[in-house]
């Protein structure tokens, strides 16, 4: 899934839709997060927005898996050190770039499914 990501109520709705494709039986799901809302999940931010990452935490704990867009984690000043990893065993995940990494995904046979939260 590429979440594109522009504040706190789009990473709700894309945590919304990974837990109902997560319902369904046999279900993988790669989630990367890409746009400016990739602040929410920079270690500093981690009390302003916990109930957000705890929501991505959960998910990780189902299954799913979470990749940063390199790129936009560049492009807010952050490198991937300042990123928060969702589970004791994984460490944050930065790839390249959303791009390149849905295009591997794809690859591997996921099919895609882009999140876009439509505000009045």
């Amino acid at each position: 899934m590429d979440l594109k990501a522009e504040n706190a109520a789009s990473l709700n709705f894309g945590a919304a839709v990974a837990s109902r494709i997560m319902e369904h039986p046999g279900s993988q799901l790669v989630v990367i997060i890409e746009g400016p809302a990739i602040t929410v999940f920079d270690k500093k931010n981690y009390l302003d927005h916990q109930g957000i990452v705890d929501s991505w935490v959960a998910l990780v704990e189902k299954g799913v898996r979470v990749e940063y867009c390199g790129n936009s984690v560049r492009g807010v000043g952050l490198s991937p050190a300042d990123m928060v990893g969702l589970s004791k065993k994984n460490p944050a995940v930065v790839n390249v770039g959303a791009y390149p990494a849905i295009a591997h995904y794809e690859s591997l046979g996921f099919n895609g499914v882009v999140t876009t939260l439509l505000e009045k």
